[in-house]
């Protein structure tokens, strides 16, 4: 962790608040899109987000509460980096990530829930191909592109942005 630098310092030397900050208001994002994604597909497709009838109603929220926190620790760890020097290979790979947690989470929980084991492969057998998995994954790549990008536009020595009226010592 860095100690903060002068009051006009710019860039993440200052500290590494402004990425923890990003990273919240980025995982909040995601949530909110995975939330929008799944209303809009399962309207469009007239599909259940988990069609299993004896899942429970704690299976889909805690698989994008796991998928939330994963996509949070993530954007922490990168954002404790000195420098991004990488878009596109981490952005995938959290992407990947949260495809996967998505689908052993809700495989877990129904396959213990069952109390059957073998339901876990079969759930995740039967789940892997749904657009509600893909766009978990998709849309924790674009999120975490995003945050990645800002980050990088900071390092740069990108500053906040300011009004036309802003700075105007005429007055």
């Amino acid at each position: 962790m860095t100690v903060a630098g002068g009051p006009g310092e710019q860039g993440r030397s200052s500290g590494l608040g402004y990425g923890i900050a990003l990273a919240a208001f980025a995982a909040f994002l995601y949530l909110a899109l995975v939330v929008c994604a799944f209303g809009v597909l399962s309207l469009l497709l007239d599909q259940d987000v988990v069609p299993e009838r004896d899942a429970g109603p704690l299976l889909g929220p805690v698989s994008v509460a796991v998928c939330v926190l994963a996509v949070l620790l993530a954007m922490i760890t990168l954002a404790a980096r000195p420098g991004v020097t990488r878009v596109l290979g981490p952005s995938l790979a959290g992407g990947a990530v949260v495809y996967l947690l998505f689908l052993l989470t809700g495989g877990a929980l129904y396959g213990l829930g069952a109390g059957d084991p073998a339901a876990i492969l079969g759930y995740v057998l039967d789940h892997a191909g749904t657009v509600f998995a893909l766009a978990a994954g998709v849309l924790a790549a674009a999120v975490v592109a995003v945050f990645l990008v800002l980050l990088a536009r900071r390092d740069a020595g990108g500053t906040q942005p300011h009004w036309g009226w802003e700075g105007d010592e005429r007055e």
